[in-house]
């Protein structure tokens, strides 16, 4: 399938001038509207705060470039880098950066993971695409108090009561919540019961939900998903 084009907005310059909190908030409700997929703007290189503040919100620089006379670079963002950005301000609030490393990684069947060997977060670029920034930053903290309650504790009382202290709000994302935004095929009953599938079935299946007979009053009948769902 052809690639869709980017929808590129340029950031208006102005903006880079904002407070912290306010210009955090901008980005997060443009990208969720999902009628941005980059922002791009120019900044002067004697502008050093303003490049400092949007590089800690995930800005890339790109070229370097003259415009009436001034030295400026360019500097782009999309929706992975600010989840990253945000990721890290977060880990950065209960952990040693300079022990504790973040990446994204390819799942797709979890939103985040917690490694004590190689002490790093790892959060799912794909869901990250789907999930909401609220949503992201929930996993986020659910594997930072893995973090600090180390390796042991797995979801026990000391995690839970870590988790609890720094912000985190025990709500599960269940594996219906996960499949909705990555599984390619979804089946549904007459009834109207979803289901979702990562392989086609290789026999007939029926929903149980409506009743434990199998027939065709209850035959659940599946199809390939629109959208980027593989």
């Amino acid at each position: 399938m052809p690639k869709t084009a980017l929808k590129v907005v340029e950031f208006p310059y102005e903006k880079a001038f904002d407070g912290f909190e306010s210009l955090r908030d901008w980005f997060i409700a443009a990208f969720e509207s999902r009628e941005v997929d980059e922002f791009r703007t120019v900044v002067a290189l004697t502008e050093a705060a303003a490049r400092e503040q949007l590089s800690e919100l995930g800005f890339r620089a790109g070229r370097e470039l003259t415009v009436k006379g001034e030295r400026c670079v360019r500097l782009r963002l999309q929706r992975h880098e600010l989840v990253q950005a945000l990721a890290l301000i977060t880990m950065a609030d209960h952990l040693d950066l300079k022990v504790w490393k973040f990446r994204l990684d390819s799942a797709k069947r979890r939103a985040g993971a917690c490694h004590h060997g190689t002490k790093t977060l790892s959060l799912s670029a794909y869901l990250a695409e789907h999930y909401s920034f609220e949503r992201m930053n929930q996993t986020m903290l659910h594997e930072v108090a893995h973090a600090l309650a180390g390796h042991k504790a797995g979801h026990g009382a000391k995690w839970k009561a870590i988790a609890t202290g720094i912000g985190y709000n025990h709500e599960r994302f269940s594996d219906d919540l996960i499949a909705d935004a990555v599984a390619p095929i979804e089946g549904a009953c007459p009834a109207g019961h979803v289901f979702y599938r990562y392989r086609w079935p290789k026999r007939q299946l029926y929903c149980l939900k409506c009743s434990s007979q199998l027939s065709a009053s209850n035959l659940i009948t599946f199809r390939a998903r629109e959208g980027d769902h593989n």
